[in-house]
């Protein structure tokens, strides 16, 4: 449904009430099924809020909706997408106690404090760093604490590993990058 359709039906709804006041129990269950067969409309006053869920793509203005008119029942599976989720629209209450998303901020918060429990993470935009609260004092995340099973640059001296340290048939030809240059991979000095 779009905006105008939404106006529309409002324009409707109020013609409608009016009129609906006026009419016997009969007519009113004629009317209710011959005009508005999917949503309630009330015996008297203004047209309630409508029963069935809204599409993709429907624009429903928040103020026809009544608090608690929206039920997960009447909303379509994979139809709020987080480009319909307004940033800081999910207070961070609504979150399972496990689940500590990390926020972004321009400054570093002052701890301790309960909106920053330990553990949780912020992401500064001043030097695009992210740090994580640990015991207390704001502490620059690791890259090996962020990604679980990941080898990064610098975790291993040089020379380190070599054919001794590696099982048989571990590491597969199709595993090794090498610069374009056309050099070969040696191990042990056999190619």
């Amino acid at each position: 449904m779009t905006l105008d359709q939404a106006d529309f039906l409002d324009q409707l709804a109020t013609q409608v009430a009016s009129v609906v006041d006026r009419l016997d129990a009969m007519q009113m269950a004629q009317l209710e099924a011959a005009l508005l067969p999917q949503s309630t409309v009330p015996r008297s006053g203004s047209i309630g809020t409508p029963t069935t869920a809204l599409g993709q793509g429907d624009v429903q203005p928040s103020s026809v909706l009544a608090n608690g008119a929206v039920t997960s029942a009447a909303i379509a599976d994979g139809a709020v997408t987080s480009t319909k989720i307004v940033a800081g629209a999910v207070a961070m209450t609504k979150f399972a106690q496990s689940i500590i998303p990390p926020r972004v901020v321009t400054a570093l918060p002052t701890l301790p404090a309960d909106d920053w429990p330990t553990g949780c993470y912020v992401f500064l935009t001043t030097d695009e760093t992210l740090y994580k609260n640990v015991a207390g004092t704001w502490t620059a995340a690791s890259e090996t604490e962020l990604v679980a099973n990941t080898i990064y640059a610098g975790s291993i001296a040089a020379g380190a590993i070599g054919a001794r340290e590696l099982a048989a048939t571990i590491v597969l030809a199709s595993l090794i990058k090498t610069a374009n240059t056309g050099a070969r991979v040696e191990i042990d000095q056999n190619g």
